[in-house]
């Protein structure tokens, strides 16, 4: 006769497949935990790119710049140091121009005193040439 099977033998093979019911639930939450580690590791891998890629954009527009603004102030700085030394050329002159009025008041007042000599020569000289006799 067919045997029947006894409570044990139920509770026996239930056993087993507790065990792999148990055993997959585990597998499920470590793939679970591994692929949310993965994608936190991916997300983390990806800001860094993105921040790498954003300071090497932000470098390259910085020297951008430089390389472009470079000539301009060049051309800046030069035409400072122009109306620098068109300042310091404008003092010499105005300095010179100063030193030559002192130079002509004087050479005047020489010529002044030589024609007043002249003068004062002249006269001596004609009363001199004609004088009387008495």
């Amino acid at each position: 006769m067919p045997r029947r099977p006894a409570a044990s033998d139920k509770d026996g093979a239930a056993v087993p497949a507790l065990q792999a019911k148990e055993q997959m639930e585990k597998l499920k939450k470590k793939r679970e935990q591994e692929i949310f580690t993965a994608s936190v590791k991916s997300k983390t891998a990806l800001e860094d790119l993105r921040h790498r890629i954003a300071k090497t954009v932000e470098e390259e527009r910085r020297s951008g710049e430089k390389h472009r603004t470079g000539p301009i102030t060049g051309l800046v700085q030069a035409k400072e140091r122009e109306r620098e030394i068109l300042t310091k050329v404008a003092d010499v002159v105005t300095a010179a121009h100063a030193e030559m009025q002192k130079v002509e008041e004087i050479m005047k007042a020489g010529y002044a005193g030589r024609e007043a000599e002249l003068e004062t020569l002249r006269r001596d000289s004609y009363l001199f040439t004609h004088r009387r006799e008495d």
